[in-house]
């Protein structure tokens, strides 16, 4: 009898201490490192003055406090992305960026937990004529895969000097057709011409669909490729379309805009004394018999501001126009803008598993 009550002992001993230790347990599982989490060690400047339209080198190092290794290449490699909103396209992107959203890989080919990754990539002003204060901001991520906890969060403040249009020296022109031929002729036969503007612009192709916003002082790149016998827009290096259309620049505010070739120096002039800088909109051609763009330039004719129409954020003619673009078209436009729906196919309808049919109404 006494050995039974000492072996019942025991055992509710046994239980007692594992349900004490339980919660224990339960906290060490609650409290486990994420796979990805930093914190910020140094950057070399967090303010900072620049002249317009001037490069500076940025470096960042962040500490490994998670668990995952990071490596600088294969699918997951550690970034330093654009951030608020994730993604954007930043004004003071360079063309030595991966993207325009991603400034650089890491510099290490592996960091382990607890050592530091390094990260350096060249931020690039804007081209503007009035003085500005930014806010830029970056975050590290593990590309394709997620972000990066903790602190790895950086905001740099950048007020950039604008210099002022000498529009005395160089006027800008309306209403003229210029053929130009480039400083070197290209080996590979692929032309190509380079605008920036002082205000924001839009680019479109022939059938006047949008392709892209572009920033003040951004660096547009169109060319044409003799090979293919397609146009190309780059942006900041990175190769953003390419079609079968011819394309055009909107400045965003009508004639205030000022476009400014920047690539070409030998004009063959079909007015006097013209020159690179344009206002209103340029129709961007490429001539194969004399391997010249030929460059329209049309001033619009009212100055009045577009009101805003709540009902309207896009015109019928532009909504149905299927022919602005073609269907490998849309699927590059997808792919280089690393969108899901570049690969999404609509599932049928045996496939969704609960498909709502409505209610039957008498």
């Amino acid at each position: 009898m006494k050995s039974f009550l000492k072996q019942k002992i025991i055992l509710i001993s046994f239980f007692s201490i594992v349900i004490f230790l339980l919660p224990v347990f339960n906290v060490q599982a609650i409290e486990k490192k994420p796979l990805y989490q930093a914190i910020l060690v140094k950057q070399n400047f967090s303010n900072i003055e620049l002249d317009a339209n001037k490069d500076v080198s940025f470096e960042v190092t962040f500490k490994n406090t998670g668990q995952a290794t990071w490596y600088n290449n294969g699918a997951h490699y550690l970034a330093l992305n654009t951030t608020n909103p994730g993604e954007r396209q930043s004004v003071f992107a360079h063309s030595s960026w991966p993207y325009f959203y991603q400034t650089t890989k890491m510099q290490e080919k592996k960091v382990k937990p607890g050592e530091i990754g390094t990260f350096k990539f060249i931020l690039h002003s804007p081209n503007i004529s009035e003085s500005k204060k930014y806010i830029e901001k970056f975050r590290l991520v593990a590309n394709n895969l997620t972000l990066v906890e903790g602190k790895g969060v950086i905001a740099i403040s950048i007020n950039v000097k604008g210099i002022p249009i000498k529009s005395e020296i160089l006027p800008p022109q309306s209403n003229v057709k210029i053929s130009l031929s480039s400083k070197i002729k290209l080996e590979n036969k692929k032309q190509t011409i380079k605008i920036i503007s002082n205000e924001g612009y839009k680019i479109k192709n022939q059938n006047d669909y949008l392709l892209i916003n572009q920033m003040s002082g951004n660096e547009t790149e169109i060319g044409f490729d003799n090979q293919t016998k397609k146009y190309f827009l780059n942006i900041n290096g990175q190769n953003i379309i390419n079609t079968d259309n011819y394309l055009k620049i909107y400045p965003k505010k009508n004639s205030e805009g000022i476009l400014e070739i920047t690539n070409y120096v030998d004009f063959s002039k079909s007015i006097e004394n013209a020159n690179n800088r344009f206002q209103g909109m340029l129709e961007i051609k490429y001539d194969l018999n004399t391997e010249q763009f030929l460059i329209s330039n049309e001033l619009p004719v009212t100055q009045k501001a577009a009101v805003f129409n709540p009902n309207e954020l896009i015109s019928d003619s532009d909504f149905t126009n299927y022919n602005s673009m073609t269907l490998a078209e849309i699927q590059n436009f997808l792919e280089i803008n690393k969108s899901y729906l570049a690969n999404y196919i609509v599932p049928s309808e045996e496939e969704v598993p609960f498909c709502y049919q409505g209610e039957k109404t008498s």
